[in-house]
């Protein structure tokens, strides 16, 4: 699980962000359990001005991203990471966007978030898709439920 988070000048969003996987992963092994058991990385980027990049900006804004990752078949890895991010994502401060391409879609909560994080971003993305496949053809499951909701679902 990755997400990309806005870094102010004093650091403070990064200090934020990494302690609460800390915290985490202290409740977790005080319940007995190892949900985060391989690593904890972050790595540091100039925003971007791809649409749909987690580190989208055109603030000249510099960006962390951090990435847990457990063994497959580790359990509640899952259910780690979906509290790790649901505590990213209730930080505005943070200004958190999850990474397209690890885990994210069955986040509690994400499609709306996904919404409000990149605000016209994604209409502008799925127009743009619509002229290129039109019947919506290259879609998986996630990206139908993200770029375009039930109401205006085909």
């Amino acid at each position: 699980m990755s997400f990309a988070i806005v870094i102010d000048p004093e650091f403070r969003n990064v200090a934020k962000a990494w302690q609460v996987v800390v915290d985490k992963v202290r409740e977790r092994a005080a319940a007995g359990e190892s949900p985060l058991n391989l690593v904890l990385e972050m790595r540091v980027i100039r925003d971007s001005n791809v649409w749909l990049s987690p580190a989208f900006s055109t603030n000249g804004e510099h960006h962390c991203y951090f990435e847990l990752i457990s063994v497959v078949g580790t359990p509640k890895c899952h259910e780690f990471f979906d509290d790790v991010a649901t505590a990213w994502m209730s930080s505005p401060e943070l200004e958190a966007r999850p990474h397209w391409a690890k885990y994210f879609a069955d986040i509690p909560g994400i499609v709306p978030y996904i919404h409000q994080a990149w605000r016209g971003n994604l209409a502008k993305f799925a127009g743009l898709r619509d002229q290129i496949d039109p019947e919506r053809m290259f879609l998986n499951p996630a990206m139908q439920r993200i770029l375009y909701p039930a109401a205006d679902a085909r």
